[in-house]
């Protein structure tokens, strides 16, 4: 608690490789960006990653919960499991974008992007969005997920005209 931010990844993984067969399991983190900040304040964040899970944390007073990232034609964002948290009370200090979970990938290109998915979540006392999911082409799951009191529960965003984001959502 009490940092810029959380736990996150390069954002410029070398040689396009982003984290990989990793555990983020039962943390705390809370008051990210509180003091000192940016626009990012993220609790859990990185670019690109293959075979991750994030499960069982509590997370709150942050200027967004976990936030997921592939901007590379050459990093793969596939299997990531963000499951089983609690993400509370978020902020927009330090022009923060005060969100829960998010999937931020780019357009069309070469990396994988399969096996996704986002469920029994609980994310609630947001000012922007819950959940957040942009440019998939390869479908992202949501199931068993609570959005309580956030300004927009679920945002599907694709940004290719004609073309909206691969999600299939059940049992929110």
């Amino acid at each position: 608690g009490w940092a810029t931010n959380g736990i996150g990844f390069s954002e410029y993984p070398r040689d396009g490789n982003g984290p990989h067969h990793f555990v983020i399991r039962g943390c705390t983190i809370h008051d990210i960006g509180v003091i000192y900040g940016n626009s990012d304040s993220h609790a859990i964040s990185g670019n690109g990653a293959n075979d991750g899970l994030i499960e069982h944390n509590e997370i709150y007073n942050v200027g967004s919960g976990i936030t997921w990232y592939e901007f590379s034609d050459n990093t793969s964002m596939k299997n990531v499991i963000i499951r089983w948290n609690y993400i509370h009370d978020t902020h927009a200090n330090f022009d923060a974008n005060s969100r829960g979970i998010e999937f931020n990938m780019t357009g069309y290109n070469t990396s994988d992007k399969s096996g996704n998915m986002c469920y029994g979540n609980i994310v609630e006392n947001v000012g922007d969005v819950a959940y957040r999911l942009t440019w998939a082409e390869y479908e992202v799951e949501f199931y068993n997920n609570v959005a309580h009191n956030c300004g927009i529960s679920f945002y599907f965003y694709h940004g290719i005209q004609d073309i909206g984001p691969n999600v299939k959502l059940r049992n929110n």
